[in-house]
């Protein structure tokens, strides 16, 4: 592979960073003239991409979420159910027994109402519920899968 010019190495460190590649032209010391144009030529080389992924795979720790897992992720806000999670009993939306709460309201938009009946249980009503963005989630993890090259 071609050896990257020292420009194109701060480039690829940027990007690694989370700046986006127009941005990382500028800060690399190119023009800002035609810098949307250069981000995208530098992106389209593989051997500036395989450096961007190794540097990623530098900085990965335990705390930061790994791309497998990421498109784990967004695998199951595409293949979510709200089915799975709520049901409707009497006209009212409830949740299914046994299922993880945390999880669903990762997944999908819920509002609840919390009340106190006269006995002092807590009463927890659902609201409303829609989906998260799944379109988005499928555009994400094919962006990720290099599909829009």
């Amino acid at each position: 592979m071609k050896k990257l010019s020292n420009r194109q190495q701060l480039f690829c460190k940027y990007v690694a960073e989370g700046d986006n590649p127009s941005l990382a032209t500028v800060k690399a010391g190119y023009s800002e003239k035609g810098n949307r144009s250069r981000a995208c030529r530098l992106m389209k080389k593989d051997e500036i991409r395989a450096e961007i992924r190794s540097l990623l795979d530098e900085i990965a720790t335990p705390r930061i979420a790994s791309v497998l897992e990421l498109k784990q992720r967004l695998t199951q806000i595409i293949r979510a159910r709200i089915g799975d999670y709520i049901e409707m009993v009497d006209g009212q939306l409830q949740w299914i027994e046994g299922v993880d709460k945390t999880m669903a309201h990762s997944l999908f938009k819920i509002k609840t109402k919390t009340k106190t009946d006269k006995s002092g249980n807590t009463i927890s009503r659902i609201i409303s519920v829609s989906s998260t963005n799944v379109l988005k989630a499928i555009h994400m993890l094919n962006k990720m899968d290099g599909l829009y090259r």
